[in-house]
């Protein structure tokens, strides 16, 4: 709900990203069609992918910085992702993890793909 506020009182643009962001944005009251907020599907639909696709609204839109809210568990691996697409471009990265809220939290069977994502974004840093 801040998010949502502070796009819209501070003149700041919201992008939800895929399908969990865009599920949060109409939780709250938003709406992906509304002024300053905007939906977007990275392709690959990957934490890789979103940090691609960031840097590229970045470098097209002249964004002067990026703060990205994501999940604890996500968050170490997007900063990485998103450190090596953004910091290139000169666009400093402020990565916000927000603790697990109740009935929002890692399903049990995705908690391996996590940690080898976590291994990969260790290992192959590079955006790519």
């Amino acid at each position: 709900a801040l998010a949502l506020d502070a796009a819209a009182t501070e003149g700041r643009e919201l992008i939800a990203s895929a399908g969990a962001a865009v599920d949060l944005v109409e939780r709250f009251g938003g709406d992906c069609a509304a002024p300053g907020v905007r939906c977007v599907t990275p392709d690959p639909l990957t934490t890789r992918g979103e940090a691609r696709l960031a840097a590229t609204l970045a470098a097209a839109e002249g964004w002067p910085a990026l703060t990205v809210v994501t999940s604890d568990w996500h968050a170490q691996r997007a900063r990485r992702h998103l450190r090596a697409c953004l910091d290139p471009l000169g666009v400093p990265v402020a990565v916000i993890a927000v603790p697990e809220v109740p009935g929002d939290r890692l399903p049990r069977r995705l908690v391996l793909r996590e940690a080898l994502g976590g291994l990969d974004a260790r290992l192959r840093p590079e955006c790519r």
